[in-house]
């Protein structure tokens, strides 16, 4: 019998571990090795990618930032792939960005059935061109992680989590778990059916519509913001110098612009325990007579001023 509770370890190895640290042009700033470690890739609770290197009682966290990597090898080292692999080479052979690409050992692609497969060929002969090596990505070992079965997997080891945490209706379950497969029987066809008239709308929260574009969703968001009748607010973010300031716009903008009426979400986690955490969706109902700070009605009921918070980038430019 399967145990549905089983629980499943990082996959660890045993040896030496490096960390190098690089600079902003992809020079190496310094190096720290840890002999006999043993080593594991894991999230915390904030969907952080870390690895620890365990020394016997002692442990060392390493903080892995994933939008570093997307920036310095995707949006600026290549584009976004629309490109041929000839203008795509000669973005990724100009400093600092060839330094990263020759240096790379391991290239994590996570949600890997969200990348298109053109891009990814062109990625591939770009990695080999620039590396000069002709391996299959000029060498760099790949580490793919997602929904295989969106996305056969190459490989016949695969490993399915099959306990559910996030939905506690069996029934529920059993309407996902077929569609999840492809299949649609006819107890899941009918229940589907019957939420087709329902309303999602949540007062004033208007119900979350998904694109398959960025560039969709903020011509969206723009349309519906100028419909509203009253006057914008405007929010700007003070940002630090140095090599990472430009990441900063991956978590927040730099400029935000907001009326009473404005449909928002929290991308950040602030009171978990209240139901205010990352994804959490909301309407503007007024600005703090104070402060300023807008007033946000959540969809559980909870009214909330949404002060400023603190952002932060750490890269391989500064100590860690």
């Amino acid at each position: 019998m399967e145990n549905p509770c089983v629980q499943i370890s990082p996959v660890t190895i045993t040896g030496t571990v490096t960390v190098e640290h690089l600079q902003s042009n992809g020079a190496p700033a310094r190096k720290v090795t840890h002999q006999n470690a043993e080593a594991a890739l894991y999230r915390n609770e904030f969907r952080d990618i870390l690895l620890r290197a365990r020394l016997g009682p002692r442990s060392v966290v390493y903080s892995l930032q994933n939008a570093v990597v997307h920036k310095k090898f995707v949006r600026e080292g290549v584009g976004t792939g629309t490109a041929t692999v000839e203008v795509m080479m000669q973005r990724a052979m100009r400093p600092p960005w060839v330094n990263h690409w020759r240096r790379c050992k391991v290239l994590v692609v996570d949600e890997v059935s969200m990348l298109d497969g053109r891009f990814f060929h062109k990625l591939e002969r770009v990695a080999r061109l620039v590396r000069r090596n002709d391996r299959p990505f000029g060498g760099i070992q790949l580490v793919l992680c997602g929904d295989f079965l969106q996305l056969p997997p190459c490989i016949n080891i695969t490993l399915e989590l099959k306990q559910v945490h996030r939905q506690s209706d069996p029934r529920f379950i059993s309407l996902l778990q077929q569609v999840r497969v492809g299949s649609c029987p006819d107890w899941v066809e009918e229940v589907l059916k019957k939420t087709a008239s329902r309303c999602l709308d949540t007062g004033d929260i208007v119900a979350t519509r998904l694109s398959t574009h960025t560039d969709d969703v903020d011509f969206i968001n723009q349309r519906c913001f100028d419909q509203l009748p009253s006057t914008p607010r405007i929010f700007k973010a003070i940002d630090s110098e140095g090599a990472s300031a430009d990441l900063l716009e991956v978590c927040a903008p730099s400029t935000l612009s907001l009326k009473v009426g404005t449909q928002v979400m929290l991308t950040k986690n602030t009171q978990v325990k209240a139901g205010l955490a990352n994804g959490s969706r909301g309407v503007v109902v007024g600005f703090d007579s104070a402060s300023g700070d807008p007033i946000v009605q959540f969809m559980n009921s909870c009214k909330q001023t949404i002060t400023k918070e603190r952002w932060a980038i750490r890269t391989g430019a500064e100590d860690s």
